[in-house]
């Protein structure tokens, strides 16, 4: 005859079974705050890259950001004959970029002028083009001297117009940076040198331009890789290409010093000139400006 008692505990086996099934449910649920993390982080850097656009936008007018690259403009315009059909083309790129010129790292030079001029900006033009959020300040309200954070947000402008006998045609893209060092003068274009290699169809194939990770005062101080920058300046014509923007997804070693990239698409036509855009976090198209 069975004893049909209720059972007064747990058997050793049914205890470690619960525990097993236990472990999986927090592991599956503790993967999720390395993911939740990285996505807060970029909603955060992606909420303050909009608002530093924004004010770059209009700094761009009150600072006559925009009246120095018409000056730069009219300068390429004004010795073409009057029926030179340069005239109805759309005009070279205009790259200032405040922040990085007054912390010593200059201008990429080829594609990109730096028109005269830079040095007449104001005292105060460092509030314009870098995140006030990420700075300290002194009692007197003026940042303070030397302090510097590792995230913080700095902004560059490129002007064109699409036709360069026509000032209102100007468009213009702001680039926003995330970490970059400004004080210490990085460039924030490092030209590639590009590798021909038919077989590479989504991306390209360049010698490794980085330092192996190991910041120098004369290089990048990131390594390229997923989610960098990539900023196609092949010539269409006579000019560089216009809003042609790719995100790297994988860099691979495949050769000596030999790196291949893919792109997040597909460049739309074959890249013969191009620029890693270190520290970029995101482009801002801001049509044509009036």
């Amino acid at each position: 005859m069975l004893n049909s008692a209720p059972r007064k505990g747990l058997t050793l086996l049914e205890v470690l079974i619960t525990i097993f099934v236990m472990a999986i449910g927090f592991l599956s649920v503790l993967t999720l705050f390395p993911l939740a993390a990285r996505k807060l982080a970029r909603a955060i850097d992606s909420d303050r890259a909009t608002l530093m656009a924004g004010n770059a936008a209009a700094s761009a007018t009150i600072l006559g950001f925009r009246d120095m690259a018409q000056v730069a403009l009219n300068s390429e315009l004004a010795p073409l004959p009057p029926q030179d059909p340069r005239r109805l083309q759309p005009s070279t790129v205009v790259h200032l970029d405040p922040a990085g010129v007054f912390s010593g790292a200059g201008t990429f030079a080829g594609s990109f002028l730096l028109p005269a001029g830079l040095n007449q900006l104001p005292a105060n033009w460092r509030e314009w083009v870098v995140s006030q959020d990420e700075m300290r300040f002194e009692s007197n309200g003026l940042p303070e001297a030397g302090f510097r954070r590792g995230e913080r947000y700095s902004a560059s402008y490129l002007f064109r117009r699409r036709q360069l006998n026509d000032p209102d045609s100007l468009e213009c893209l702001i680039l926003v940076f995330t970490g970059r060092p400004i004080e210490f003068g990085n460039n924030a274009f490092i030209p590639l040198n590009l590798i021909n290699d038919p077989t590479n169809i989504g991306g390209i194939t360049i010698t490794e331009p980085g330092t192996n990770g190991a910041p120098g005062p004369s290089g990048p101080d990131r390594v390229l890789g997923r989610s960098s920058w990539i900023m196609d300046l092949s010539q269409d014509g006579p000019k560089p290409r216009w809003k042609k923007f790719y995100q790297v997804q994988s860099a691979e070693l495949t050769g000596v010093n030999q790196l291949s990239l893919t792109f997040d698409r597909t460049p739309e036509a074959p890249i013969t000139n191009a620029v890693w855009v270190d520290f970029l976090f995101d482009w801002f198209d801001r049509g044509t400006l009036p």
